[in-house]
């Protein structure tokens, strides 16, 4: 993705705490804590998201382009 909104807030904090949490997805069967990024996306955008991304490989590239951010 060439741009991801994510909060302005995100980008004024020292630190974001990631605490990896067993989860499952569709695309990955497991992502742990890697997916907990995506909640930093704002719900709309969040709901365009999901049916972009349409297979294992796009779901990574998407979770990479967010921690670049």
């Amino acid at each position: 993705m060439s741009e991801i909104p994510v909060p302005v807030i995100i980008k004024k904090v020292d630190v974001i705490l990631n605490l990896p949490v067993f989860k499952t997805h569709g695309l990955t069967i497991i992502t742990d804590g890697i997916k907990n990024m995506f909640g930093i996306i704002p719900a709309g955008h969040k709901t365009y998201l999901h049916p972009v991304v349409n297979n294992a490989k796009e779901l990574a590239e998407l979770l990479v382009d967010i921690y670049r951010g």
